[in-house]
């Protein structure tokens, strides 16, 4: 994981802010409908993804053809805080669909929005928040970069086995915001493409044990050699336009009723 002790997160940020908590919008998922270059004085509702939008439930695209112009969600418990991180995202490019200041919002709105990322600025993570990330990892995977003052190396353990894929210690300079971004996504993709890689690996080898073991039965039932009884289990997959795999599942399923 990346864990950087680096330089502030915003150079012009004022440092009440990095420890500021406002509970008057807690809960609300928010965003801002005023000019970029502005900080406004208040917050409205995000804009909803469009009716007739399909949205992405439990499966996610792992492939990401440009980090630029992503969508993103924020969680941040401090919605001033949470302002500076949207305006230098929106400022490279990216959209943020939605900002979330209560953890239990966080599995719900990423079901609702479908974000491609979500970053997460907290000075350290809580039980909640990391308890709903794992929902998120489980059911709708999503790269996730966390930016925090928490050093301590239990707490880096247990983001990552949340499924947090970069760990960004005291923040950072907004320059440096787009790398992590495109290191999160690239270890993202990384992972769950061996994670298919280790899915078709496994069933490959349980397709094998099957058929060897459906070969078997067909030797001793029909006397037939091995490639004998291979040639049957392919000629009835292909005569039922089934994989061999489930066909030696039948086999095995009509010996074991037999007896």
């Amino acid at each position: 994981m990346l864990v950087e002790p680096g330089a502030r997160f915003f150079a012009s940020r004022p440092e009440r802010l990095r420890k500021a908590r406002t509970p008057a919008l807690a809960g609300a998922v928010t965003r801002s409908n005023q000019p970029d270059d502005r900080v406004p004085d208040s917050m409205s509702f995000t804009r909803p993804r469009p009716l007739g939008e399909p949205v992405s439930v439990g499966v996610v695209s792992t492939h990401f053809a440009s980090v630029a112009g992503m969508n993103i969600m924020l969680y941040d418990e401090t919605p001033e805080r949470s302002l500076f991180m949207r305006i230098t995202l929106e400022r490279l490019g990216h959209q943020v669909v939605a900002e979330i200041d209560n953890a239990g919002h966080l599995y719900d709105a990423v079901r609702r929005f479908s974000p491609d990322a979500i970053i997460i600025d907290t000075d350290s993570p809580t039980r909640d928040t990391l308890e709903h990330l794992c929902l998120i990892t489980n059911d709708c995977p999503r790269p996730i970069v966390m930016f925090t003052e928490d050093r301590d190396r239990e707490s880096i353990r247990r983001a990552v086995r949340a499924g947090v894929t970069a760990y960004i210690v005291d923040g950072l300079a907004a320059e440096r915001i787009e790398p992590i971004i495109e290191t999160a996504v690239a270890r993202f993709e990384m992972f769950h493409s061996m994670q298919r890689e280790l899915a078709h690996t496994r069933n490959k080898l349980s397709e094998r044990k099957l058929v060897d073991r459906a070969k078997g039965i067909l030797m001793k039932e029909k006397r037939v050699c091995e490639d004998e009884a291979y040639r049957l289990l392919r000629k009835l997959a292909m005569d039922r336009n089934m994989t061999i795999g489930n066909v030696a599942e039948q086999v095995i399923g009509i010996a074991t009723l037999l007896g």
